[in-house]
This record gives C-alpha cells, structure tokens and sequence, in this order.
C-alpha cells in the first residue's frame, strides 16, 4: 500500500481523489459563471446610463420620423404623378420602393457601424477569456498522466 496516499490513517482511493478534484474544479466552475453573471450586469448598467439620454433622443426622432414618413412617401408619388406620365398607382409604388431600398440601406449601415463600435462589455468579455483559459489549463492538467 505504499502507492497509495495516507489521509488520517486510512487509505484513500484514487477514484476518491478524482472525484474530490471534480468536484473542486465544478464548485469553481460554478462560482466563476455566478460572478461572470455579475460582472456582465453591471457592465449592462453602465452602458445603459451611459446611453440612456441619446437612446430616448433616438426613440423621439424615429417617432417622428415614422410619423412624417407616410406624408413625404404621398407627397412625392404625387409629383410623381404630375411631372411624370406615371399612373398614380405606379408613382405610389415607386416611392414606396424606393423608401424600401432607402430604409434597408440605412438598416444594414446601422448595423455595420453598431457592430463595430460597441464597447461596453470590455470588462467581461477579458474576464470571460482569463475564465476559459483558467478551464482549459485545469482540463489540460487532469488529463496529463500522473507521474509515478
């Protein structure tokens, strides 16, 4: 019984050992995920108040936008209508085509430029990757052979 280890006079065994590191390595697992959690609420609070004034300023000017749309859409079939040989039908389905591709060009722009300058989750996406790495080294040591 030399090759086994002494922990109070008795012997432990290795699946023993093996499920304590398991267990070990999941508690800390667990404990780091609650404080991921955390960490990105608090980062979702911050960009929150940092962006509150210009997002109702930005809800504002979408709803007059929208409610201005209709006008400027009808007004401009209607010079359609008379500048052109077009029939008040095609002149209002002119317009609204072309407030379509208008208003997807401007949509996939928005996301373009929204997705390139986000930055309010720094602080956790850093603590995230130092986790991960933290959990792959610990996955990486358990499965290396124990030296004899």
């Amino acid at each position: 019984m030399d090759h086994q280890t002494q922990m109070n006079g008795t012997a432990a065994s290795p699946a023993r050992n093996v499920a304590r590191n398991m267990a070990d390595v999941w508690h800390d697992v667990v404990t780091l995920s609650e404080l991921q959690v955390k960490l990105a609420a608090i980062d979702a609070r911050e960009v929150l108040a940092r962006s509150r004034m210009a997002l109702a300023l930005l809800v504002a000017g979408c709803c007059l936008a929208m409610a201005a749309l209709p006008i400027l859409l009808a007004a401009g079939a209607l010079l359609l209508v008379e500048k052109t040989s077009l029939t008040p039908a095609a002149a209002f389905g002119l317009a609204g085509l072309i407030a379509i591709v208008v208003a997807g060009s401007l949509g996939g722009y928005g996301c373009w430029v929204l997705s390139r300058g986000i930055d309010g989750f720094q602080r956790s996406g850093s603590e995230w990757k130092r986790n991960m790495d933290w959990f792959k080294n610990v996955l990486a040591k358990s499965r290396a052979p124990a030296p004899r």
